[in-house]
This record gives structure tokens, C-alpha cells and sequence, in this order.
């Protein structure tokens, strides 16, 4: 899904809209494939004054399983993420790796797919909890706690 943004750099005020769609179902999370359908790109690239910027907006559908009571539930996520283009980053003087905020154009392209990819992974939760009232699994039975209680003892 790569995109070639050199017409961007010419110094012709311009702002474009795309719209994309990302299949990641090939993306493992531990055991789960948690893509079933196709992850929404909207990427707006604005240049004025020969400065690009890029935004996106990403919508995925997840469909995760609960660390706590390990039963299937499905969020959705939306995720932003702005960027200043640079054809060059060092005679612009940015430091790539710890400045988020700069994106490095190679070969006149960037490849969205990549980037929303980065985006989506990273932004998911660590911990996946289908509510935050999930009671979990019985420690003895394994019995999910959140459809009936079981008949082990607990302390």
C-alpha cells in the first residue's frame, strides 16, 4: 500500500484524501487471529509551503480472548497518528529515532499499510479484559466465574 508523495514536495499547495483497507488476518497474537475483517485507513496528506503532513484515522474491529475468563469479545479501536514528511531527515536536522513526529520519505514513497500496521499492534492493550467487572476463572475448577459460581471452596 505504498503511496508516492513526490508531487507533494514540488511546492503546489494541494491536500488529498484516501481511503484504504488493511487485512491483517495473517497477524498472529499469541494463538489468536484477531483481524476477521479488514482494518479502515483514511490518510489525509496536506502540502503547503513545500511542508507535507500526513494523517491518518484507523479503525479496526478486534476480536480478542479475556486474560482473565479466557472468552472471546470484540472491540473496536480508533487510532490517529499525524506526521511532518521529510525527504530528508538529517539536513532537516530531526532525529528519526526518537522524534514520532517526523516521517522519512524513501524513494518519494511511504507505505501506509506499514505505518497503520505499526499503529494498530502498538496500540492495542497489553492486557485483555472482555469488562472490568470479569470475575474470572475458578483457580480450582477452572469454572467461568461470570456465568454461575461454582461449588469449590474458596478462601
Amino acid at each position: 500500500m505504498k503511496l508516492d508523495v513526490n508531487q507533494y514536495f514540488q511546492g503546489v499547495d494541494e491536500q488529498k484524501e484516501y481511503d484504504f483497507s488493511l487485512d491483517l488476518s495473517y497477524i498472529d497474537i499469541d494463538g489468536n487471529f484477531p483481524f476477521k475483517s479488514p482494518v479502515k485507513i483514511n490518510a489525509i496528506i496536506n502540502s503547503r509551503i513545500r511542508i507535507v503532513t500526513l494523517k491518518l484515522k484507523i479503525d479496526a474491529e478486534v476480536n480478542l480472548i479475556c486474560d482473565r475468563c479466557l472468552g472471546e469479545y470484540v472491540q473496536n479501536h480508533s487510532f490517529t497518528y499525524d506526521a511532518t514528511l521529510v525527504k530528508d531527515a538529517n539536513a532537516a536536522g530531526f532525529d528519526e529515532e526518537t522524534n514520532d513526529e517526523y516521517l522519512h520519505v524513501v524513494d518519494d514513497e511511504i507505505d501506509i499499510g506499514e505505518i497503520a500496521t505499526d499503529i494498530v499492534l502498538l496500540g492495542l492493550p497489553t492486557k485483555m479484559i472482555c469488562s472490568e467487572d470479569c470475575k474470572g476463572l475458578c483457580f480450582i475448577c477452572g469454572h467461568n466465574l461470570n456465568e454461575s459460581d461454582c461449588k469449590c471452596e474458596h478462601d
